[in-house]
């Protein structure tokens, strides 16, 4: 049943403000990526009644204003009502995600609103959504992985047992993600999904065969500061990265299996495939030899993606650790401006065409 609470705020133009573009740089050009599987689900999907967008694990949308736009430019000349519907947890900043939203269809007669909860539940009525989206979003997991001892990354532990154990979590997880898509999908309406994936070669975000494994960077700082005392070995232990990077293969399973729910819900795959995109970071650092705005921006980037996970293991502090997190987030700073060049942060990306039939 659908239960997801929404809200419809609105904010005056002159108050809305774009983020930073460094900042979500990166994520902006996985989402920019998807651009012909998007335009081909405008072109082949429902072109008659009202035209539902759901964008699902959205963060603050910032990535996503040139999607935005380009979905109610598409849908607004062909004259269909056009709503969106942007979803992040009720923790998000969902305020500033509906103000990105409002404010790249401003010039389109569009419907916006947030829709707070899971994902891996229902966030639309049944047979309502004419393209689903999600980008960078699908890799986390629903409930805890169990702890990796010698890591904080389960793809990076080398551990087989637990990159088994979190395999089979991504896995089920993805199955029930699916089946929620198929649940609310119209007949004829596409799902665009960019996960953050493994390639043939095994490489995945931070790691694509050169340099330091960023993962690992990360851990070493992390077991030093547990060394010198700073964090204790259950806060050491409880740093796991709660999320796991699948490959095509992994991807295509629910499609395939007659017997999966998204399946016999009408889920099928039109077209997969997997791509690298080089650090935007790295790449400017090439070019102008900045190493402070180098490890500053890649700092930052890298930051907003794993601050969480080193929060949690910290939660049980009067402080909720946020020095000690701080300290650490500047160490691994100062290790990305010592030798720059031996750092990048490359995404290693699968993007998905999904279409519901009847």
């Amino acid at each position: 049943m659908f239960t997801a609470v929404g809200c419809e705020t609105s904010w005056p133009m002159s108050e809305r403000t774009t983020p930073p573009p460094e900042k979500v740089e990166g994520a902006r050009l996985c989402v920019e990526r998807s651009f012909d599987f998007v335009d081909q689900a405008l072109a082949e999907g429902p072109k008659s009644g009202p035209f539902l967008f759901v964008d699902y694990g959205a963060a603050d949308g910032s990535a996503s204003i040139g999607l935005y736009e380009r979905v109610a430019r598409a849908v607004s000349e062909r004259g269909q009502p056009l709503s969106f519907v942007l979803n992040d947890v009720e923790t998000n900043d969902n305020a500033t995600l509906l103000q990105n939203g409002q404010l790249a269809t401003a010039r389109y007669e569009a419907k916006v609103k947030v829709v707070e909860g899971s994902f891996w539940d229902p966030v639309a009525e049944p047979g309502s959504v004419s393209l689903a989206f999600s980008a960078s979003a699908m890799h986390r997991l629903s409930t805890p992985g169990p702890v990796i001892a010698n890591h904080i990354h389960a793809n990076a532990s080398l551990d087989e047992a637990v990159i088994k154990q979190y395999r089979d979590l991504a896995l089920r997880d993805f199955r029930r993600l699916m089946a929620a898509r198929g649940e609310e999908l119209s007949v004829g309406g596409f799902l665009v999904a960019v996960n953050r994936a493994r390639d043939h070669r095994d490489y995945y975000l931070g790691w694509t065969g050169k340099g330091a494994n960023i993962y690992d960077v990360l851990q070493r700082i992390w077991q030093k500061m547990h060394r010198e005392g700073e964090v204790s070995l259950a806060e050491y232990r409880a740093a796991n990265v709660q999320g796991f990077y699948k490959d095509e293969d992994e991807l295509k399973r629910v499609f395939k299996d007659a017997s999966s729910e998204a399946y016999r819900k009408g889920l099928r795959l039109v077209d997969v495939r997997t791509e690298t995109i080089r650090c935007p970071h790295q790449a400017r650092f090439d070019r102008d030899g900045d190493v402070r705005a180098f490890g500053e921006g890649l700092g930052r980037t890298v930051e907003a993606r794993a601050r969480r996970t080193f929060e949690r293991a910290l939660a049980e502090r009067e402080d909720g650790g946020k020095g000690v997190v701080d300290d650490f987030f500047r160490r691994f700073q100062e290790v990305l401006m010592s030798k720059p060049h031996r750092y990048a942060m490359d995404y290693v990306q699968s993007y998905l065409l999904v279409r519901k039939v009847g």
